[in-house]
C-alpha cells in the first residue's frame, strides 16, 4: 500500500503541472475525486486510505494548486497539508 502511495503519479495533460481547486469544505471523498478528475491520481480510494493511514484527513487545505507531473500521492497529500495554493496577483487602479 505504502508503495504505491509513494509511487510516481501520472503525467500531466500538459505542460509540466495540473492546475486542480479543492474547494473549501470538501471531505476527503470529494478532495480524492477532485484529484481523480484533474488526471492527478490515478486511484481514489489509494489516495483516500493513504491520507487515513497517516492521520492527515484533517489537515488538507482548500485552494488552488500546480500539482507537478508524476507527483506521488504521498507528494500530493504534503502539497494540500502546507496549503502551497497558487498565488495571483491582481492590481486595482486607483480611483
Amino acid at each position: 500500500m505504502y508503495a504505491g502511495f509513494a509511487a510516481p503519479g501520472p503525467a500531466a495533460a500538459q505542460g509540466s503541472e495540473t492546475v486542480v481547486l479543492i474547494k473549501s469544505g470538501t471531505g476527503l471523498p470529494g478532495v480524492a475525486q477532485t484529484l481523480a478528475h484533474a488526471g492527478v491520481v490515478l486511484k481514489p480510494e489509494l489516495f483516500k486510505i493513504g491520507v487515513r493511514l497517516y492521520g492527515k484527513t484533517s489537515a488538507l487545505k482548500a485552494g488552488e494548486y500546480a500539482i507537478p507531473s508524476h507527483a506521488s500521492m504521498h507528494a500530493i497529500m504534503d502539497i494540500l497539508i502546507a496549503g502551497r495554493s497558487i498565488e495571483h496577483k491582481l492590481t486595482v487602479a486607483e480611483g
